[in-house]
């Protein structure tokens, strides 16, 4: 389950999105903001590292990936509402 966590994460925000336009545009809103969360996700690693007892397999970088994609989504809707 865990390492398709990412999965899950990025489904649910291409519905969300896909929900108020369509599933290509949802797509192509949520791609770069995933591949700017894996270029962040070392400091994730960063943080962590402490307090993990193994080495990261490639399922946790794509869900630290996912997990500030979806900040960043989060952040990105805050921004567009108090800017209206």
């Amino acid at each position: 389950m865990a390492t398709y966590f990412w999965l899950i994460i990025l489904t649910a925000l291409v519905l969300i999105k896909a929900s108020s336009t369509s599933v290509v545009f949802a797509l192509g809103y949520l791609l770069p903001q995933f591949a700017l969360g894996m270029i962040f996700s070392p400091l994730i690693w960063l943080v962590f590292r402490k307090f993990s007892s193994q080495n990261w397999k490639w399922s946790h970088w794509l869900n630290a990936g996912a997990a500030l994609t979806a900040l960043f989504a989060i952040i990105s809707a805050i921004l567009r509402a108090s800017l209206n």
